[in-house]
């Protein structure tokens, strides 16, 4: 790898068996172009390698900030597109990776909306079925069947504004809520719930809010690091 400054730019060269990369890292904007320079010389690397790239199924996708105008224009308007077998790579403005829905101003809304769209459709079948339930069997279907939706890549995509989450958290709380509290008088209901410490159905259950969740997996998250680090 070879680093050198070049007026607002810093350049990077990264040679890998034969396939040299040049990145351009403008430092006002913070704007990142990837190049591949020497035409041809992915293919030779796929093909020594056994590999193929569907061209089809590939797609480029750069990042920004939402707050750079620079960055964000240079990204959304034209921007440069990598080909490969003659083909060229569609670029696109958020795609799905390992289940998470990735987007180039990396505020994650698609995900997020996602997840509450998930939750919903959880918390319907549950809301049914809760009737049924005792304490055990409610904290087991909460936590197999929307806490675990939560769950997964919440380090990432719990990035939204704290009204944006307590809307989540809301949906949670009435429905521990309903459980334990099965009036029919949906006035009163309401009424009773607002009044209602949800902190206090959160302790009895023995369960997080998003928050700590999230707070709990970036620790873990953390630790596991650092044991990978200095692992002897």
């Amino acid at each position: 790898m070879f680093i050198y400054k070049k007026g607002n730019f810093v350049e990077i060269h990264i040679l890998q068996k034969g396939m040299l990369v040049e990145i351009h890292i403008l430092q006002k904007g913070m704007f990142v172009e990837i190049h591949i320079l020497q035409k041809g010389m992915l293919e030779l690397w796929c093909n020594e390698n056994g590999m193929k790239i569907n061209t089809e199924k590939t797609k480029c996708m750069y990042f920004y900030k939402s707050n750079d105008k620079a960055s964000k224009d240079k990204c959304t308007i034209n921007p440069w597109k990598p080909k490969v077998y003659g083909n060229e790579i569609e670029v696109v403005n958020s795609f799905r990776y390992l289940g998470i829905i990735l987007s180039s101003d990396l505020k994650y809304k698609s995900h997020y909306k996602h997840v509450e769209n998930k939750m919903n459709a959880a918390l319907g079948r549950l809301h049914s079925l809760r009737r049924s339930f005792t304490d055990n069997v409610l904290k087991t279907f909460l936590s197999a069947f929307v806490i675990s939706i939560l769950d997964y890549g919440i380090v990432a995509w719990c990035v939204q504004s704290e009204s944006e989450i307590d809307k989540l958290q809301n949906k949670i709380s009435r429905f521990i809520f309903s459980f334990c509290y099965s009036s029919r008088n949906m006035k009163k209901k309401l009424s009773l719930y607002k009044s209602t410490d949800v902190s206090s159905l959160y302790k009895k259950f023995e369960l997080l809010t998003i928050f700590e969740r999230k707070h709990y997996m970036s620790l873990k998250f953390v630790y596991r690091y650092r044991l990978s680090i200095f692992k002897p």
